[in-house]
């Protein structure tokens, strides 16, 4: 299989400025900066468009080759499936680093994900999930770095960066290959093409990552899990509501158990050309 390509990190967001400030803050001191950043947003309101716009300004002066974009659309919901697939449709590279925008990268999370870039395959990640004093801390001091141990975190293995042990692990969940960590999972932009990137019929919360990725194996993309490598940490806040779930659920099921590759209502509508 192949590897190589450009990359282009999107990094979804609502209404949360100083996180997705902390998480673009992260992004800017990658050890290898992605070809182009572009922001889904979800419908916020101005705060998060000066955000976006003094980072697109300090990368103009930083590496001035990074194009940075604010996707954006009316908030009418929790629509986060249609704003993904605007911003991916909007890309010009090879490949798509998904993420969003509560997430602190380690300074070697892109670098981590070109290494393991083959063709024929998506990639999930994991994430060490902070406890709300440490992410109220990190908010408030935007210049703190994350510390490698603090109390009040879940899932702390997952902030072990082993890179010689990382390669065996990448089959780890063969036995669940759906499995995605919402917003945080890597995969060529001609694969989310070919299947019609996310279905737009699902509403709410949950389950639209999952049913992207069983129509990605229906079409012959295989599962690679990245452990011990790109780390990320989740900063603490409320759950979005659940009340779509069940319905979003049974959408996965009827993919995975009728083989479907192609949703009807995805990113094809937002594509020029």
């Amino acid at each position: 299989m192949k590897k190589g390509g450009t990359i282009a990190l999107v990094v979804s967001t609502y209404n949360a400025p100083e996180y997705l400030s902390r998480c673009l803050s992260s992004v800017e001191n990658q050890e290898l900066v992605p070809n182009e950043v572009l922001v889904a947003d979800d419908g916020s309101a101005a705060p998060t468009k000066v955000v976006v716009e003094r980072f697109a300004e300090r990368m103009r002066r930083q590496c001035p080759r990074v194009e940075v974009r604010h996707i954006w659309h009316p908030d009418e919901g929790f629509r986060l499936g249609p704003i993904k697939n605007k911003a991916i449709a909007a890309a010009k590279s090879d490949y798509i680093l998904q993420i969003d925008g509560d997430l602190v990268l380690d300074r070697r999370f892109v670098r981590d994900h070109a290494s393991v870039m083959r063709r024929g395959r998506y990639v999930i990640g994991s994430r060490v999930m902070l406890g709300a004093e440490e992410t109220r801390s990190l908010l408030e001091h935007p210049q703190e770095e994350v510390r490698k141990f603090a109390a009040g975190r879940s899932n702390v293995f997952n902030g072990v960066r082993f890179p010689f042990l990382s390669r065996f692990f990448g089959g780890y969940r063969r036995k669940d290959p759906y499995f995605s960590r919402g917003g945080l999972m890597g995969c060529w932009r001609e694969d989310f093409l070919r299947v019609n990137g996310y279905d737009e019929r699902m509403t709410g919360w949950g389950w639209e990552d999952t049913e992207l990725l069983a129509r990605m194996r229906h079409a012959g993309v295989e599962s690679y899990a990245l452990k011990y490598k790109a780390i990320t940490y989740h900063l603490y806040h409320r759950e979005s509501s659940r009340e779509q779930q069940d319905r979003n659920r049974e959408m996965f099921l009827k993919t995975l158990h009728g083989g479907v590759e192609r949703c009807p209502e995805g990113v094809d509508k937002y594509l020029v050309g």
